[in-house]
């Protein structure tokens, strides 16, 4: 059963893409914190609202991982750095 939050947004998404260039000046992405194509849902919990370039950023730098999965990556690299000997 989908939220009311996630009927909601699927709402507001039919909305705008019938209406592009009226939300076209808003230039805000949903960007999915766990991406659906991993399991994440359609849930408010699961959105954030993000300038469009920014969320295209995001994707070229860091594909689809999430912000979990980017500060284990850093901190890895972080310590192997230290390790490292001159």
């Amino acid at each position: 059963m989908q939220s009311m939050q996630g009927e909601k947004f699927q709402r507001s998404v039919r909305f705008q893409k019938r209406h592009k260039r009226k939300f076209k000046a808003t230039r805000n992405h949903h960007h999915f914190l766990l991406p659906r194509s991993r399991g994440g849902g359609m849930s408010l919990n699961n959105l954030l609202l993000i300038d469009i370039e920014k969320h295209e950023k995001w994707h070229a730098l860091w594909g689809n991982r999430t912000a979990d999965e980017i500060l284990d990556l850093l901190t890895r690299v972080v310590r192997a750095k230290k390790n490292q000997h001159h």
